[in-house]
């Protein structure tokens, strides 16, 4: 890659292939660096803001990243089917970053280009259930419940821990329980 010069025709290209090796070295800085001056260098160009975007994203730095996918977007001037994955990615910035109201708005504009897509259907599918709020996770049974309460209580004393399987497997099996439903 040194060896392309820096005004050559694949200039460009090795120089991304460049900042994709200083990322994959651990030598982000250096990575970051490369690609803000690339998106400076060509304005008109996004793909450098895009893998900034990406490597930032990796690195859960979702405010960073979301920044350099809106830029990205604002170079794009006619969106095209490949946009759904820009879309995708900023709207997975902006729910890490607690704007759910921008995340589906992305993620919808992302549908609009690639329908049915099962990345952005999934996230608009599970992204809105805010589960902090959710009081039990969904689909737990008594038959769990019982087996938390005895690991909280050996936990904790209440009870000695049972030496034998056989001793658990009939606790388990003649523990009186209610059924609602």
């Amino acid at each position: 890659l040194d060896n392309i010069p820096h005004d050559g025709l694949y200039s460009w290209d090795a120089d991304l292939l460049r900042a994709r090796a200083y990322g994959a070295d651990d030598r982000d800085d250096e990575a970051h660096a490369l690609l803000e001056e690339m998106s400076q260098r060509r304005p008109e160009r996004s793909d450098a803001l895009i893998m900034l975007g990406d490597m930032l994203r990796r690195d859960e730095r979702f405010a960073e990243a979301e920044v350099a996918y809106s830029e990205a977007i604002s170079r794009i001037t006619t969106p095209g089917p490949d946009q759904w994955r820009l879309l995708y990615a900023r709207g997975i910035a902006y729910e890490r970053t607690d704007r759910w109201d921008l995340a589906e708005a992305d993620f919808l504009k992302a549908l609009e280009l690639e329908p049915d897509q099962p990345f952005v259907l999934n996230y608009l599918g599970y992204g809105s259930v805010h589960w902090v709020r959710v009081a039990l996770p969904i689909g737990i049974s008594f038959f769990t419940f019982q087996k938390i309460t005895y690991a909280v209580d050996v936990f904790r004393k209440v009870h000695r821990p049972l030496n034998l399987v056989t001793d658990y497997a009939l606790y388990i099996l003649m523990f009186p329980q209610l059924i609602a439903g």
